[in-house]
């Protein structure tokens, strides 16, 4: 398991922020959020970079809550923060899993 505490920052404008992760084939990526809301208004989603369409993980409005996302397929993705007068706290840390470990689980 590969434990990442830094985030990356990729941009700043406007109220988002933009933090890039890369999951390497053989591997799950698992992003954990922390929220502790006290008002206004924060959004996250979290999505592959080299892709068009859905989201791995949309979130509109959240208030405090902490969740993890897991994230299957190799490649660099994206979680975006915007928040819209935002008053309180949050956290996205990162890790990886090797996913020989858990087929040898499921295996048994």
């Amino acid at each position: 398991m590969k434990t990442c505490k830094k985030m990356r920052k990729t941009g700043n404008r406007k109220g988002k922020l933009f933090y890039t992760y890369q999951v390497e084939e053989g591997s799950y990526g698992i992003v954990s959020i922390n929220i502790s809301k006290e008002s206004g208004c924060l959004d996250i989603d979290v999505y592959r970079a080299d892709e068009e369409g859905e989201p791995d993980y949309t979130g509109r409005d959240l208030d405090s809550t902490s969740f993890e996302v897991r994230l299957k397929q190799p490649g660099e993705y994206k979680v975006l923060v915007t928040a819209n007068k935002f008053v309180g706290d949050y956290g996205i840390s990162w890790k990886t899993e090797d996913k020989a470990g858990e087929e040898a689980a499921t295996n048994r």
